[in-house]
């Protein structure tokens, strides 16, 4: 680095110091490289490289995967931390209509904080550092096979309007360049609404228990007029998953359109 770049840099970070948004400490971000090649599911390592410019190294540490035994359908870990993946009794009891839901990890600590951030404190910038964390955990499953299309769940336009953006939606939004780089075709993204919308506003999921939240989302969804997804692969996202009742009704509604699977990809699932 010249010496003039680098005058330039302290005094920007002199004057603009970095402030750690899940903590709220100062901090001075580390440049990264290339993120360590996908294992059989992220890793507090892979995470702590990828958030090396945007958390500090205290919060860097506090990654919580998503660990086995889970259920090999919805990814929901177990409370008993012994045994292996097998189909949970609620994806049992009434089969989902996706075929997996995949995440990054537990809705908890600095993750759980950097998706506030970015979602209701409107820091897109973390769209970036979140959508390349998100990339990874796609390659890391083999079993979320290429898609043909990937689909942001789309907001109400009423939320949409208010928020001034779909998080999910400004999280693929570096993807495509992320597929080039890692040699492989690059799917369609459809944009919010261009294939599937949202036409029902429902009150809050908070709160609600796994019935009442396939109740309130119920018809929620609808496909966009002239779309075309027979045979298709289709890979669903958003920031976080809960019970699963929204990504299954919008996989619900992908299927009756003709699309052959659904597979969803979340930052967070919540335990």
């Amino acid at each position: 680095m010249k010496p003039l770049v680098r005058f330039l840099v302290a005094l920007r970070e002199a004057l603009f110091p970095h402030k750690c948004p899940a903590c709220g400490r100062f901090f001075h971000p580390e440049a990264v490289g290339k993120p360590p090649a996908a294992p059989s599911a992220l890793s507090e390592n892979a995470f702590a490289h990828i958030m090396a410019p945007v958390l500090c190294s205290r919060c860097r540490t506090q990654f919580y995967p998503i660990e086995s035994p889970k259920c090999s359908r919805c990814g929901e870990m177990f409370t008993s931390r012994a045994g292996d993946d097998h189909v949970c009794a609620a994806c049992l009891a009434q089969e989902p209509r996706f075929n997996y839901i995949r995440s990054a990890g537990q809705y908890d600590g600095p993750l759980m904080r950097l998706i506030h951030a970015f979602k209701y404190n409107r820091k897109i910038e973390l769209a970036r550092p979140l959508g390349r964390l998100l990339f990874h955990t796609f390659c890391s499953y083999t079993e979320l096979c290429i898609p043909d299309v990937i689909v942001p769940v789309p907001l109400h336009m009423s939320r949409l309007r208010w928020r001034g953006f779909n998080q999910a939606a400004l999280i693929i939004g570096r993807w495509p360049k992320f597929f080039r780089q890692s040699g492989y075709l690059v799917p369609e993204i459809a944009g919010d609404g261009r294939l599937l919308r949202r036409i029902k506003k429902t009150p809050s999921q908070t709160g609600l228990d796994r019935a009442h939240r396939r109740l309130n989302i119920r018809k929620a969804f609808t496909l966009a007029p002239d779309c075309r997804i027979e045979g298709k692969t289709i890979l669903l996202v958003d920031d976080v998953c809960t019970t699963g009742a929204t990504v299954d009704e919008c996989a619900g509604i992908l299927k009756n359109g003709g699309a052959d699977c659904v597979n969803v990809l979340t930052l967070a699932r919540a335990t």
